[in-house]
């Protein structure tokens, strides 16, 4: 469609939006009540932990159950958020931005949205305040690097869900925003019909919605969230072209440092700031809305506020269809278009042809894997050279929003593609696709290497070596499903993670999980060895069968460490076991089918606590070795008949993280941000009563019993990035 026909189709203008110029917004459309001027929650410091009885705390419920599995459970995540929010407000508004924290969090985007959509409901002072918490550049690189827990098309997304009422559930159909739907029973038609229908139709959904949008912005919620996402991104535009302009006046060679300094100020709202007439404007229009902020001359002009920028007329336009027309043309040429070429966007540089000129330093990671093959298609040589001078360490290369286990599947994938050319009929066929298959082989060891040495590059953290431990040995990886993960590449992709970062002996290796579990080391892992060929050294092992977890302890792990004559110092002090196995199967407390199990829990805890103790603790203890921390990693998606979600606070030394981040691991690992041990006030509940434990006698039995499952919580939670939110209803 071309861009006057989205503008011809397109009801351009607005109602009348007086509270779109005051900063002062949310208090004017959502006044503070007499309930909430008194309003206080418990403050969810990083020192404060409390549990009762056997009872699993509703934060931490919720921590461990909003997965990648309760995507489409609307009901399951009310719950968890509405229980965890009765606990704990703001430990739940952590929570919430955990899930879509690309950085320090889950990068659970949709599950994000979904959790949006029931604090905005719930809670909409809050939720909209804290909008700008999704974009802020707080989370911290290992390159000392400020990025932000989402991107600028976050904002997007969450208004038009909530404009076409998708927010809370846009799972049900086909066809809604996320994921457009185009019926295929249009053959019939002629060309000239097609198109006629076409236009009609088009014209018939613009009216409707801009009839939908101004029955939404009657609504004193709908139009506080609407202001707020304008008011964000005409904020940061403006700052931009100032940023922009000094550009101008600057010489990139002689002063270079200065040159670049200003540029790196530059976000990437320009990047993701609504198109007129784009995807986002057609639904909300709220491309005029920036347009009115950034050019409108307005009665709130002063310290506060963010127009008008030099505009086509000194005077205040009025806002009909026309002058809306004007001021979206004006803002698209003189705002969204320097600021897209300053930022080196490839998408218009692959729409002119112009592959070229393409800067794939500057390309992001999941730009990079969609047109990976267009690039080798296109650039060759280009893209050759980029590969070669990352290798080289002379590029810098982004794959931050890139998971393990997408890698690992995008692997399999590439090999598939190049062992099947090996069957093409005409050999300089197969020639030619062999080789954009190994092109996108180097890209992906590219991005694994990248990936692994980021990691590697963590200050302090402890020995840590992973247990790989599905229930069976597959032959081959299956067919990769982005919205319905199997185990599988998770398992495979974080044990070889772990075991790239474990340090000697027990590095480049990792334990199988089985009846007679086994130490595997990968020779060459550190080296430039394809990441496919990694895969399928995994998919050769033996797992599954009946294991023999104490097996792990007691015959693999205290033995290679006494031969090597490993000091305590230099111990394995965490176990990560990757399994799509419920903890008791994986424990050998629990054989068969988990439904036709009848032992009771307060059986197989007791049993695991015999193993446990009597068994792993002993063991170590007499070697002399500090007894390991087990962390059972819940990898089960939703092709498992039951959601391995462990009540762990019912097994002694056990924790447990669900997810698929690589974060969420070096959540674990950043003990540098800890100095010393903090001072930490315990309560402990007892008879009833809260006890303070904080240096008593019973501080030794609290810390023993199953208190590291709050602590990976709070790990995950607490980190600074997350300290801007704030509870306001």
């Amino acid at each position: 469609m071309s861009s006057t026909a989205k503008f011809s189709s397109q009801t351009c203008t607005l109602p009348s939006l007086p509270e779109l110029f005051d900063h002062n917004f949310l208090e004017c459309l959502l006044p503070t009540t007499n309930g909430e001027e008194g309003f206080e929650w418990v403050n969810s410091s990083p020192d404060a932990s409390v549990a009762g009885g056997s009872s699993e705390l509703a934060t931490l419920k919720a921590f461990k159950g909003l997965n990648v599995r309760s995507h489409k459970s609307l009901y399951r995540i009310d719950a968890l958020l509405h229980d965890s929010w009765s606990e704990d407000p703001e430990l739940t508004l952590r929570l919430i931005w955990n899930l879509r924290s690309i950085r320090d969090g889950k990068g659970e985007k949709e599950l994000f949205y979904r959790a949006f959509g029931w604090l905005y409901e719930h809670h909409p002072r809050t939720a909209i305040s804290n909008l700008q918490m999704v974009v802020a550049p707080v989370c911290q690189t290992s390159r000392g690097q400020s990025v932000p827990h989402g991107y600028w098309k976050d904002l997007l997304n969450i208004l038009a869900l909530v404009t076409c009422d998708e927010i809370l559930d846009f799972h049900s159909r086909p066809g809604n925003f996320l994921r457009t739907y185009t019926p295929k029973n249009t053959f019939s038609l002629t060309k000239d019909a097609l198109e006629d229908q076409t236009c009609r139709q088009r014209t018939k959904k613009q009216h409707r919605h801009h009839s939908r949008l101004v029955g939404k912005l009657a609504i004193s919620e709908y139009r506080a969230l609407y202001i707020g996402v304008a008011r964000l991104f005409a904020e940061r535009l403006r700052k931009d072209i100032q940023a922009l302009d000094q550009l101008r006046s600057l010489d990139p060679n002689s002063e270079r440092e200065q040159y670049r300094a200003i540029q790196q100020t530059i976000s990437l709202a320009g990047k993701w700031a609504p198109t007129p007439g784009g995807s986002h404007d057609r639904v909300t229009n709220i491309s005029t809305a920036i347009c009115q902020l950034l050019f409108s001359t307005n009665e709130n002009a002063g310290s506060d506020a963010i127009g008008p920028l030099p505009s086509i007329a000194p005077h205040p336009i009025p806002g009909d269809a026309s002058n809306c027309t004007i001021y979206r043309s004006y803002y698209q040429r003189w705002i969204l278009k320097p600021l897209r070429e300053t930022l080196a966007c490839p998408e218009p540089l692959m729409s002119a042809n112009r592959w070229n000129e393409i800067q794939y330093s500057r390309v992001p990671s999941l730009c990079m894997a969609r047109n990976r093959e267009h690039f080798v298609l296109h650039d060759p040589e280009g893209f050759h050279l980029h590969l070669a001078q990352v290798q080289s360490k002379k590029r810098k290369f982004s794959a931050t929003s890139f998971l393990p286990h997408e890698l690992v599947a995008e692997a399999a994938e590439v090999q598939k593609a190049w062992d099947a050319a090996r069957e093409e009929e005409y050999p300089k066929v197969a020639a030619f696709k062999r080789s954009i298959a190994d092109q996108q082989l180097d890209d992906n060891a590219v991005r694994w290497w990248h990936l692994t040495s980021r990691l590697d590059w963590t200050s302090s953290f402890p020995n840590a070596i992973a247990v790989y431990a599905l229930s069976e040995s597959p032959v081959s990886l299956p067919e990769y499903d982005k919205t319905n993960v199997n185990p599988i590449f998770p398992s495979i992709a974080l044990s070889l993670v772990l075991a790239y970062l474990t340090q000697p002996p027990f590095d480049s290796g990792f334990i199988t999980l089985s009846e007679t579990p086994t130490f595997v080391r990968l020779e060459g892992m550190r080296e430039s060895v394809c990441l496919s060929d990694l895969v399928n050294d995994v998919l050769s092992l033996k797992v599954g069968g009946n294991p023999d977890l104490q097996a792990v302890f007691s015959r693999v792990l205290l033995p290679l460490a006494k031969e090597h004559n490993v000091p305590n110092k230099d111990m394995i002090k965490r176990v990560y076991i990757f399994s799509n196995m419920h903890f008791d199967h994986a424990a050998g407390i629990v054989t068969g089918p988990w439904w036709l199990n009848t032992t009771s829990e307060t059986d197989r805890a007791s049993r695991w606590e015999e193993i446990y103790s009597d068994s792993i603790v002993k063991a170590f203890e007499k070697a002399g070795y500090d007894v390991p921390e087990i962390v059972f990693w819940n990898m089960t998606g939703e092709r498992t008949l039951r959601e391995t979600v462990e009540d762990d606070l019912g097994r002694k030394g056990v924790r447990i993280m669900s997810g698929f981040s690589k974060e969420m691991m070096r959540s674990f690992w950043d003990e540098a941000q800890e100095n010393g041990r903090q001072e930490r006030l315990l309560k402990f509940i007892k008879d009833g009563d809260a006890v303070g434990v904080e240096g008593s006698d019973d501080e030794e039995e609290w810390m023993s019993l199953n208190v590291m499952p709050l602590e990976g919580m709070r790990k995950a939670l607490f980190k600074t990035s997350y300290d801007g939110l704030v509870v306001l209803d």
